[in-house]
């Protein structure tokens, strides 16, 4: 979950803005170079199984919570617009 204290965002968001402010329309794919160097690198400062697989779990989670705050209700929209399923 990404809520942690505000102190803890304060260190980290100038970063954050440099990387959004240089790239507003920023293609996938350097997402996706970006996500990768910051995983590897927590990995490889402690490369063991545990520590990977602890990794792989705040990738879900990420996910999860993206699809769970931004995507839901785009789904919920559809459906209000569109209608639900028959079977649902």
């Amino acid at each position: 979950m990404p809520y942690v204290k505000q102190k803890v965002r304060d260190e980290y968001e100038k970063f954050i803005e440099v990387i959004i402010s240089s790239a507003p329309n920023m293609a996938l794919g350097t997402l996706n170079y970006i996500i990768s160097r910051l995983i590897w690198s927590a990995f490889n400062g402690t490369p063991t199984y545990d520590h990977g697989n602890n990794l792989r779990g705040v990738l879900k989670c990420v996910s999860d919570e993206f699809y769970r705050r931004k995507m839901v209700p785009l789904e919920q929209d559809a459906i209000d617009r569109n209608g639900d399923l028959p079977e649902a």
